[in-house]
């Protein structure tokens, strides 16, 4: 048995895309997965899969039953809990002793970028927020509150060429906990 963190990226914001957290766990435990527990109302899950152990075809499995339920394209991003752990690991921010929760963001690249795309994205700057990629994540230091930085959901899906699904970073700590219980 594995556990997994599934971040569905734009569900019930801004009255759009609605989709009942009950409705969704039950929707998850229908393609097979196990211990499936929601974290607030945008789309975070944490669950158990014992027969399917690639993140990918996960987050295939999950687009497509949302889909053929909903009628509309929800993008999901898959990471097993060991590879959020190193995620928190890796928070270079973090290792400067920037520690402030409401401060951190990380954004969840669906793929690893192309080296041309990820050179043309480094290229940019945007004091005094900051970003810095480090695989398939995203590191954000906001100096104010994130929906008002540059350093967006639809930047980075522009520049990188790949779904992004960003979450603070209690919530990444919160999805962790949830997914090792």
């Amino acid at each position: 048995m594995r556990a997994y963190i599934a971040l569905l990226r734009g569900i019930n914001v801004g009255g759009h895309r609605k989709v009942l957290m009950a409705d969704l766990r039950k929707l998850m435990e229908d393609q097979g997965f196990s211990n499936v527990v929601s974290y607030i109302q945008t789309g975070n899950l944490a669950f158990d899969s014992d027969k399917i152990k690639d993140a990918v075809e996960i987050s295939k499995i999950i687009e497509i039953a949302i889909y053929d339920k909903y009628a509309f394209e929800v993008p999901c991003i898959v990471r097993a809990s060991e590879t959020i752990s190193k995620t928190i690991e890796n928070n270079p921010y973090v290792k400067q002793g920037i520690t402030d929760p409401a401060r951190l963001c990380v954004s969840f690249l669906k793929e690893a970028p192309l080296e041309e795309a990820l050179a043309k994205v480094n290229e940019f700057k945007f004091d005094p927020d900051l970003f810095e990629i480090i695989d398939e994540d995203v590191f954000i230091y906001c100096s104010k509150k994130y929906h008002e930085i540059k350093i967006s959901n639809q930047f980075l899906e522009k520049n990188l060429k790949v779904d992004v699904s960003s979450r603070n970073w209690k919530t990444v700590h919160k999805l962790l906990e949830l997914a090792n219980k």
